[in-house]
């Protein structure tokens, strides 16, 4: 192998059906089965249920393990203007080599998967070496480890990064620059920036100035949860007042059965959950503050906040919205950790994330010319 040579593992799916066959195996199928092997094969008059309980217990600790120790393994051979990827995918995966000349390039593919009523994000990360292109890895769900595969192909291909999204601009950038912090990636590449556009009349997050205008303070509790309220006391309604309940001949509604009982437990709880549901809504807040060099991010109930995240403004690498059949996303993007916070309102999340990275530049600006100032 090559001196030259970078490798990159990471955890694979590869191995996850098996792992879960063998984890249902054994906890449905495991005693069953050495029972019907005990008496039709060994041909035995007494069955050991404890060692049955052992084989279980073993086939499930199997799936366990087959789940956590299956490995994407990437090796990258890099010659100077070309090279080759060769990638081993899940404990028993072949080697795949695929060859690379000068000019390619890795796109990192951003899109949406519907399975059933579930709906996924999918990150695809490709290989572009002319006219042919190579899929290399494929997640659901999963975009830090999509990220950190990405990153680490064009640093050791030394090659561009290009990275393509739904519902956003695409964007091209050298491999030098994959690491930059947004303020210097916005400065070199203008186009991540969005044009600001003009607050939209429905804007529900509120946006103040703090520092003295260096810093900035974003704040929207729970938008949309009104409707979904009425709609939850509209089924409730109906389900209270139809008669679907009792023998044949003898229906009943839950009202009609309380008028009779006296027994109202099921309203006494549906009026609990609505009580509970309307003091989350009117007591939740998400906060986004950029003062200094961090960025704070916090979910709060009653202004106690129960998660927390803090990003140095010189490891955020992106800001951007990411739109799905959920919602509106705005993204923080930073080697460490990503950040999802949702707006139900598309407009209103483009409003946002575009003010945050004309606030990243601006504030990047003004500091720049602060400290071209200071004298020694």
């Amino acid at each position: 192998m090559s001196k030259d040579t970078d490798v990159l593992t990471v955890k694979s799916n590869k191995g996850r059906d098996l792992g879960i066959f063998l984890i249902f195996t054994g906890i449905v199928g495991g005693i069953p089965i050495y029972y019907i092997f005990s008496k039709l094969i060994l041909r035995s008059q007494e069955v050991d249920w404890f060692l049955g309980l052992i084989i279980s217990l073993i086939t499930i600790a199997l799936g366990f393990i087959v789940i956590n120790a299956s490995r994407k393994t990437i090796r990258v051979n890099y010659q100077g203007k070309s090279g080759s990827i060769e990638i081993r995918d899940g404990l028993w995966g072949p080697n795949i080599s695929y060859s690379f000349a000068e000019g390619a390039k890795i796109r990192l593919n951003i899109s949406e998967k519907s399975k059933g009523v579930h709906v996924s994000d999918i990150f695809e990360i490709v290989l572009i070496d002319g006219r042919y292109q190579y899929m290399l890895d494929c997640r659901f769900d999963d975009m830090r480890v999509s990220k950190d595969i990405a990153e680490f192909l064009v640093k050791s291909m030394q090659c561009n990064l290009l990275m393509v999204s739904e519902t956003s601009r695409s964007i091209e950038m050298s491999y030098e620059d994959v690491d930059l912090p947004y303020k210097l990636r916005a400065k070199k590449y203008p186009e991540l920036v969005s044009e600001h556009p003009v607050r939209p009349e429905n804007c529900s997050v509120d946006i103040s100035d703090i520092d003295g205008g260096t810093g900035r303070l974003y704040q929207w509790g729970i938008s949309g949860l009104f409707n979904e309220l009425i709609t939850m006391a509209v089924l409730v309604a109906v389900l209270s007042l139809s008669p679907i309940f009792g023998e044949a001949n003898e229906r009943f509604s839950l009202f009609s059965g309380a008028m009779k009982s006296g027994d109202w437990t099921f309203f006494y709880g549906v009026f609990l959950l609505f009580v509970i549901i309307l003091t989350i809504q009117s007591g939740y807040s998400n906060l986004v503050k950029i003062s200094g060099e961090k960025l704070d991010v916090k979910k709060q109930i009653w202004e106690f906040p129960y998660v927390t995240h803090n990003i140095f403004l010189d490891d955020l690498e992106d800001v951007l919205v990411h739109k799905s059949s959920s919602g509106s996303y705005i993204v923080f993007v930073s080697d460490s950790e990503i950040i999802s916070l949702k707006l139900s309102q598309l407009e209103v999340a483009d409003y946002i994330v575009a003010d945050i990275q004309h606030f990243l530049t601006v504030a990047s600006k003004k500091n720049n010319r602060k400290n071209e100032g200071v004298q020694f």
